[in-house]
């Protein structure tokens, strides 16, 4: 039987909820395991590449750098090899990106490109990890019908949980018109501050909500896992003792759990 990979999509309609960094740790811890990893930034703000060491190919316009656009298109497939974790492989973005995303809105097909793109790549890894764009629009829709077990990370924040709910709804509604296997994965507490009353009041809204969904790791708010970002480098990598690390690696070990 041919090994096909499991594609792990992490999505959420609000930026700045640690999507990216979310996609990018989760990827490392599972190669750092031995695993071979795929990461997909299928996001025209093209985060995930900036923060692996592609600021400059990804700002270039006319750089020589195979994108996702690229394998919409169909030619040759071409990841970046990131250096400081072998078997981890990334396919970059750029805002070309969202110039293409036009093209997918006009195809009767569209939603199922980057889904048919990933099945010929499929055997040859472990894990495909899918950082996708903040919107409801064509290109979140075609990265979680690519990537159908959805992780969405939610700020500690009272305001984002109307457009959580909102997105839980979208994944329901997707399900049942376009990609039956679609499932969220998970709930997983981001920007964590213990201290404060504000982040325990938002925990125990998402339980109510999302209840066994709600991942029991939780993302604290810490300076190092931004630093990490400046270094290129991701936090469980840069500082593998640091306790943004300890509950990346522990919510991987989750992730890894919930086949």
């Amino acid at each position: 039987m041919t090994r096909r990979a499991r594609r792990i999509c992490i999505a959420n309609n609000k930026g700045g909820v640690g999507k990216s960094t979310t996609a990018i740790n989760l990827a490392a811890v599972l190669a750092l395991r031995g695993l071979r990893v795929l990461l997909v930034d299928f996001d025209p703000s093209a985060g995930a590449s900036i923060f692996l060491g592609l600021a400059e190919e990804v700002r270039e316009e006319h750089a020589p750098l195979y994108t996702v656009v690229e394998l919409l298109e169909g030619k040759p497939f071409t990841p970046h090899k990131y250096p400081h974790v072998p078997g981890l492989e990334l396919l970059p973005s750029s805002t070309r990106l969202s110039h293409y995303a036009q093209k997918l809105d006009q195809d009767p097909r569209g939603h199922f490109r980057l889904s048919d793109a990933l099945d010929t790549l499929s055997a040859d890894y472990d894990y495909i990890i899918c950082d996708s764009a903040p919107t409801l629009g064509i290109l979140m829709i075609g990265a979680v019908v690519a990537c159908p077990e959805v992780v969405v990370p939610v700020q500690l924040d009272i305001g984002t949980l109307p457009m959580t709910v909102e997105f839980n709804d979208f994944v329901v509604r997707l399900k049942q018109n376009a990609q039956p296997t679609l499932r969220v994965l998970g709930v997983l507490p981001t920007f964590n501050e213990t201290s404060s009353s504000t982040p325990r009041a938002m925990l125990q809204a998402l339980r109510g909500l999302f209840q066994s969904r709600l991942f029991s790791t939780s993302i604290p708010r810490l300076r190092a896992i931004g630093d990490a970002h400046g270094n290129g480098r991701p936090v469980v990598l840069a500082q593998p003792k640091n306790k943004g690390a300890v509950q990346y690696t522990s919510f991987a070990e989750e992730v890894i759990r919930r086949a």
